[in-house]
């Protein structure tokens, strides 16, 4: 009997220590497999912030060359446009200039028509025309493209820094682009990730 009864004593003793050593275990690899996860998760997020930070930089460079005087001569504009190969290579839809009114004045690529086109009511370049600063509108479903896309606009200004206009950068979120490098990309064996 007193051997069955330390027996007894023993295996739940085992029992107990393997079940508790088993939460803590799992309860360890819980907090680890999630800063781990932030970790990545911010990797990731600091790569598109500075992707969308490089296009916004470039955007405000080639928008302080942009005087009313050229701004005054629609082809003009468009050559202007044509010798910024850079713009073109950053923004896989294309680069437009809009006036004051928000209407487009030249347009890149020659193949999405975006002249004559009034631009005023969308966010990025209601907010590059009202407050001059540059912003990033929201993805929407380009209209003419036929995907989603994600526009960026900088305000173009005069000698006394009043708003003229906006050069606005285009990317088409269909078609491969800089977050096909991240989201593209797998997280272990069976992850993935979702930008929001």
């Amino acid at each position: 009997r007193v051997t069955l009864f330390t027996l007894v004593i023993f295996v739940l003793g085992m029992g107990s220590v393997t079940v508790l050593t088993g939460r803590m275990l799992r309860q360890d690899m819980q907090a680890m497999l999630e800063q781990q996860q932030f970790a990545t998760a911010s990797l990731a997020a600091a790569d598109v912030s500075q992707e969308l930070g490089d296009r916004l930089r470039a955007l405000e460079l080639e928008a302080s060359g942009i005087g009313p005087a050229l701004l005054a001569d629609a082809p003009a504009l468009q050559r202007h446009l044509l010798t910024r190969p850079a713009l073109q290579a950053l923004f896989n839809a294309g680069t437009f200039i809009v006036g004051s009114d928000g209407t487009a004045l030249a347009s890149l690529p020659a193949s999405t028509p975006r002249s004559g086109i009034n631009y005023r009511a969308h966010d990025f370049i209601a907010a590059a025309l009202a407050s001059g600063s540059s912003s990033i509108g929201q993805p929407t479903h380009g209209k003419l493209l036929h995907s989603p896309v994600l526009h960026m606009a900088a305000a173009l200004r005069d000698a006394n820094g009043q708003v003229t206009g906006a050069l606005a950068g285009v990317i088409d979120l269909g078609q491969p682009n800089f977050l096909d490098g991240i989201v593209g990309q797998r997280y272990g064996q069976t992850g993935n990730y979702l930008l929001v």
